[in-house]
């Protein structure tokens, strides 16, 4: 199946764009809480002003994390996969845990896309996890049918074509089941 494990690596161009992109945002908020307030839209300052600064205020600290210490977000062997592509990352899953692996469509205009994975029992994977990330995998289980997530954004690599091979070893390990 697998001989050596696949790692793959951190999407840096991904990430300084994700960092430079955050930080224009925070500073959109800080504009439009000064602004706002000196023109008497105090709530327009709270809301707008201070939830553009808190939202993508915490993007800064994962984007420079990843940068900084780029820690390995994908990790695929014959056991399963080792996923760190998210802020709470859910760690290992392995293959006889999965029930689907496939390419997500998110809607809306501005819709992207992801790798979606749905898990035979969700609870048992909760169980092993600490609260942030139980927390954050099932939010994204009440979200969408697949509740683990391999953003683009998080690996360099071709989704579609790492899709493809993420399910050819799946397949694989279901073989010798």
């Amino acid at each position: 199946m697998i001989d050596e494990p696949l790692v793959y690596s951190t999407s840096k161009s991904k990430h300084w764009f994700g960092l430079i992109a955050s930080a224009a945002f925070v500073l959109c908020g800080v504009w439009l809480v000064t602004s706002d307030w000196e023109a008497g839209r105090q709530t327009r300052a709270l809301i707008g002003g201070y939830g553009c600064i808190a939202f993508f205020g915490l993007a800064i600290p994962f984007f420079l994390f990843r940068l900084i210490l780029n820690p390995t977000p994908l990790v695929v062997d014959q056991k399963g996969l080792t996923i760190r592509t998210t802020a709470f990352p859910v760690g290992f899953i392995a293959w006889h845990e999965i029930e689907t692996i496939e390419v997500v469509q998110t809607p809306g205009r501005m819709g992207g896309s992801y790798i979606g994975i749905k898990p035979k029992d969700l609870n048992k994977i909760l169980q092993r996890l600490g609260p942030m990330q139980s927390l954050m995998l099932r939010l994204n289980g009440s979200l969408s049918q697949h509740p683990i997530a391999i953003p683009s954004i998080a690996i360099d690599a071709g989704q579609d074509a790492l899709a493809v091979r993420l399910n050819e070893f799946l397949a694989a390990s279901r073989k010798g089941d």
